[in-house]
């Protein structure tokens, strides 16, 4: 005789019963534990993310120093180019050589004071 292809071959009911009151259990038992440990994990995060925020911004202020660091030289190099070159303009030599260019003669006698009005 031919076998019955559509006969219910799997748990009697009373074990999926019990299965399904296991799974509930297991599951409250989940829940419980997430609300114990939520709080923590949440914390964990917390304390992750300002982790990653401070480093990120402690890159960014190192960048900046070195930016700034390198803008300093650069100024202080100007800052040495400009004061030699005034020094150079400002020698009495240099200052000859421009007043003879403008037509100017330098005094060889010390100046002397001019007397207005009653002599004093």
């Amino acid at each position: 005789m031919a076998s019955n292809k559509f006969k219910r071959t799997g748990k009697p009911q009373a074990e999926v019963v019990k299965t399904a009151v296991r799974s509930k259990m297991i599951m409250l038992q989940d829940t419980r534990f997430l609300r114990h440990w939520m709080p923590i994990i949440g914390l964990a995060t917390l304390f992750a993310t300002i982790n990653i925020a401070n480093h990120h911004y402690g890159e960014q202020t190192i960048v900046q120093i070195d930016k700034t660091r390198s803008l300093l030289k650069d100024l202080h190099a100007e800052s040495q180019t400009a004061n030699a070159r005034l020094s150079k303009l400002s020698m009495q030599s240099s200052v000859a050589r421009r007043a003879k260019e403008l037509g100017l003669i330098e005094l060889t006698q010390p100046p002397r004071q001019i007397p207005i009005g009653d002599g004093r």
